[in-house]
């Protein structure tokens, strides 16, 4: 079977499971989508083996945050499993989904800014918290064009207003500026969820 359609696939299932999660385990101070975790070890396993040279630096890079993120999280108190689970599980996942993904897509269709604020409104709808409390989906929403921005910045630093090629989403060059994107904003997203959680907002 053609490796970019299971990539394909792969992905579609990391979408429907952060949208419904199917299998979700609560433990006593996080929860584990064990379906998503699944869904992303797959996307994540599928793009080293389709794209290794311009993927590794960026994914050593998130490794080694994520890291420092655990020890700085376990000093400030929280539980380090639970910080590996934001930054994987929630920042990298909805950075994949969101930018990789839904900004990619809107940016061939779409100006600049257009894409950043569509991709936040989406951001902001899949947060279900938004829906009774009008403040927190302001946040989020700002938070949402906060992260666009730093995946526009991470993944096109000397073209800041380029437009994506659709036809060129496969090549070496647009996988590794895609890579940095998704890396720069799950590293800005994981700390602003460490801020929230601190700051007693989430």
């Amino acid at each position: 079977m053609n490796m970019k359609l299971i990539f394909s696939v792969s992905i579609i299932c990391l979408i429907v499971a952060k949208i419904t999660p199917i299998i979700h385990v609560e433990m006593t101070n996080y929860y584990l989508d064990l379906d998503r975790a699944v869904a992303l070890i797959l996307v994540i396993g599928l793009f080293f083996r389709l794209f290794k040279e311009d993927f590794l630096s960026p994914f050593l890079t998130l490794i080694g945050f994520t890291t420092g993120f655990i020890g700085v999280a376990s000093l400030l108190g929280i539980d380090p499993v639970k910080a590996a689970i934001l930054v994987l599980m929630t920042a990298l996942v909805e950075e994949i989904v969101l930018r990789a993904v839904v900004l990619e897509w809107a940016l061939a269709h779409f100006s600049k800014w257009t894409s950043v604020f569509g991709a936040a409104v989406l951001f902001t709808l899949v947060h279900p918290a938004v829906y009774s409390a009008p403040l927190y989906g302001g946040l989020v929403f700002i938070t949402g064009v906060i992260l666009g921005a730093v995946y526009l910045y991470g993944s096109r630093p000397t073209q800041f207003s380029l437009r994506t090629d659709v036809d060129s989403a496969i090549s070496g060059k647009s996988v590794r500026r895609i890579s940095v994107g998704v890396v720069y904003a799950t590293m800005v997203h994981s700390v602003i969820i460490l801020a929230g959680l601190l700051l007693n907002i989430i």
